[in-house]
């Protein structure tokens, strides 16, 4: 596999079905969500953005999906993690589980 893919792999992004459909792979489904902009090093809480609209705060994955299903319509929007120090996004790269959390992370240069 060469550079190029992996970096295209670590910077595509998820969209709402992408997101759903790996949130739906985790066993428990009342497990809270975090995300992290340094590849897991740091957990922060959640703070996306899809389609100009900003999603905060403590969710549960099942929270999370319904959030998604209620309020947009569009499955094939992009979910971005927004950056609490300036505001910048960042494409969610992976997925995992850290101790009790699912966490939705980045994987790439992060300079903030």
């Amino acid at each position: 596999m060469s550079n190029d893919t992996k970096v295209d792999w670590n910077t595509r992004g998820k969209t709402i079905w992408n997101l759903v459909g790996d949130l739906y792979s985790f066993e428990d489904q009342k497990m809270p969500v975090k995300m992290s902009l340094d590849d897991g090093e740091t957990l922060l809480p959640l703070d996306l953005l899809v389609d100009g609209i900003v999603i905060k705060g403590d969710k549960t994955i099942k929270e999370l999906i319904d959030y998604f299903r209620m309020n947009f319509k569009n499955p094939n929007l992009e979910v971005y993690l927004l950056s609490p120090v300036r505001g910048n996004i960042f494409p969610i790269s992976i997925l995992g589980k850290t101790g009790r959390y699912c966490v939705l992370r980045y994987v790439g240069d992060y300079d903030e």
